[in-house]
């Protein structure tokens, strides 16, 4: 791969990644139980919970544990969400396919720098 092929790869690289960024900023997941609804963004954080009437019929302790797990469903499918949005722009699972993009990235940077240091043409992509 040439040094203007390697250019063009990085900019695809860099839109495709650009795209997942802003994609998983909009990213929401929301849970509900019988006494709680819970809106969480692609980090788990939390966004709104909204409690039931039947939630003021609870013992605090009970109220307590089913705003706590509906929260985590709330942040699990965030979570599965926020994987398989990664996997279809980058066509990896999120664990993996990041790593691999910057790591990907670093080495064309790496290789455009080399190239210009020395005025040859780049190296093959993956070389």
């Amino acid at each position: 791969m040439n040094l203007d092929q390697m250019i063009l790869e990085s900019e695809r690289a860099l839109r495709r990644l650009t795209e997942a960024t802003a994609a998983l900023e909009r990213l929401t997941a929301t849970a509900e139980s019988p006494s709680a609804t819970a809106t969480v963004d692609h980090t788990g954080r939390l966004l709104t919970l909204a409690l039931a009437p039947r939630a003021l019929r609870l013992d605090s302790a009970t109220l307590a544990e089913e705003i706590a797990r509906t929260i985590r469903a709330a942040q699990s499918d965030a979570a599965s969400a926020a994987d398989a949005l990664l996997k279809d722009v980058l066509g990896e699972p999120a664990s993996t396919g990041l790593t691999t993009l910057l790591a990907d990235l670093d080495a064309a940077a790496d290789a455009f720098t080399q190239a210009r240091r020395t005025g040859q043409e780049a190296p093959p992509y993956g070389a």
